[in-house]
């Protein structure tokens, strides 16, 4: 039996990673100006981002977790592939300004608690985006039942693991990440898979 460590699996995993990068560009690579720089928010082990890293001059991968990162260097590496960045959060990804054609961030948004630090991503999206830049970004907007309120004022021990903080899904009002966007200097020109977990945004820096 393959397990996830093993090299078929892996090569899987990254294989696939390669189809999705395909499937974005298809949908907004007409939107790009250039192919200069994409960045990746929440890279993982860079399975989506060393698919991008054929179509653009520089690829940047940020993660919060170090070993994520390493094994993005090393699967690089491997491949040969030299045009590779990692960061984490809080180093100068976003620097400098103006230069990325597109930033993108899947299952990230969705788990961050604080709307402060989903406000800063956002701004700091927008400022290493060149003028007409594109990003793609994904939240879940699906509606905040009376039950799903409910259950976020219980304490951990009374849910599930995966209802619990730093886990659970965070939802946000579709017209509050807009507001976020627009605050931003970022126009919305799409959006797909609306009011879902999964509900992705188009936007263009202005």
């Amino acid at each position: 039996m393959v397990t996830q460590d093993e090299p078929d699996s892996i090569d899987r995993r990254y294989a696939v990673g390669r189809e999705t990068a395909a499937a974005m560009l298809s949908e907004v690579g007409p939107m790009f100006r250039g192919r200069s720089l994409a960045i990746e928010i929440g890279c993982g082990a860079g399975q989506v981002l060393l698919g991008h890293a054929g179509s653009f001059d520089h690829v940047r991968g940020v993660d919060s977790a170090p070993g994520n990162l390493a094994l993005l260097e090393r699967r690089a590496a491997q491949a040969g592939i030299a045009n590779v960045q990692t960061f984490l959060p809080e180093e100068p990804w976003d620097w400098p300004t103006g230069r990325a054609d597109f930033v993108y961030s899947a299952g990230v948004f969705q788990f961050l608690e604080d709307r402060v630090e989903v406000a800063t991503y956002v701004q700091r999206i927008s400022s290493v985006l060149r003028r007409n830049g594109v990003a793609q970004l994904q939240f879940d907007t699906r509606p905040r039942t009376a039950s799903h309120r409910a259950g976020r004022h219980l304490p951990d021990g009374l849910l599930s693991q995966g209802a619990r903080r730093g886990v659970r899904s965070v939802r946000r009002e579709p017209g509050w990440v807009w507001d976020r966007l627009r605050g931003a200097d970022l126009e919305v020109f799409g959006e797909r898979d609306w009011g879902t977990a999964g509900h992705w945004f188009f936007a263009r820096r202005r």
